[in-house]
């Protein structure tokens, strides 16, 4: 795979456009609330098993609602969450492929 796919992905991301600095408000938003749930992600948290996803996912929602004015389900949120680690697991991957790791 070449370096097209990524340099394609950061000239997208570097438009400048009022939407796109908007998106990027929202997903940096959402990578912090999703970081400081811990229990949503590291399977070594104490409550990682035992924890209700689907509602720690509805309270990002309702602080981004209530935070950011934006209108997200909690299904929107973690879809979003969830193309943001396939992308990066995407370009890790390519950055190791280049490197020959």
């Amino acid at each position: 795979m070449d370096s097209s796919v990524t340099d394609k992905s950061l000239d997208e991301d570097c438009t400048g456009s009022p939407r796109s600095t908007h998106n990027r408000t929202v997903l940096t938003y959402l990578l912090d609330a999703f970081r400081s749930q811990e229990a949503l992600w590291n399977p070594q948290h104490p409550n990682y098993l035992l924890c209700n996803k689907n509602e720690l996912m509805r309270e990002i929602s309702i602080n981004l609602l209530l935070e950011k004015d934006v209108n997200m389900t909690a299904d929107e949120c973690s879809t979003e969450i969830q193309k943001l680690r396939t992308r990066f697991r995407r370009e890790l991957r390519i950055v190791h492929e280049q490197k020959g790791l």
